[in-house]
């Protein structure tokens, strides 16, 4: 038998249910609502960030960094859903235009660090021999 969804639950449940009842539902709605990226998420954005050379201390303008930051946190997120969704999402998630989304993504591309194969999104990381140096 399955079991619910809600990971504070974990009750076997009928075929074809997700969730036990109502109350299941609305609770893992709100715990993914309330979870915070966490601090590994954080470290490997970071590492990103140096790595293309927008660094926080070094970045003239803060609201830059946080355009990239978010941009690549939920590209982590989105790993392999198909990028016209995700297009859309970055566009309210950053808050930049179309056009910046974009560039973000073909800058991304360039550096080896997110590709999109089949119109899937595909986060790979900071490429091993760049990781080397």
């Amino acid at each position: 038998m399955p079991i619910c969804k809600n990971p504070e639950c974990k009750k076997e449940i009928p075929e074809g249910s997700n969730y036990c009842n109502k109350e299941c539902l609305r609770r893992h709605i709100e715990l993914k609502k309330s979870k915070q990226p966490d601090s590994g998420d954080m470290e490997e954005i970071e590492k990103i960030l140096a790595h293309i050379g927008v660094v926080r201390e070094t970045t003239s303008k803060k609201i830059a960094y946080e355009h990239w930051y978010k941009f690549i946190e939920l590209g982590i997120r989105m790993n392999g859903k198909e990028w016209q969704i995700v297009r859309s999402l970055m566009r309210s998630y950053v808050n930049v235009d179309f056009r910046y989304i974009d560039d973000y993504l073909k800058c991304l591309i360039a550096w080896g660090i997110f590709s999109v194969n089949n119109g899937l999104l595909n986060f790979h990381g900071i490429p091993k021999e760049a990781e080397t140096e």
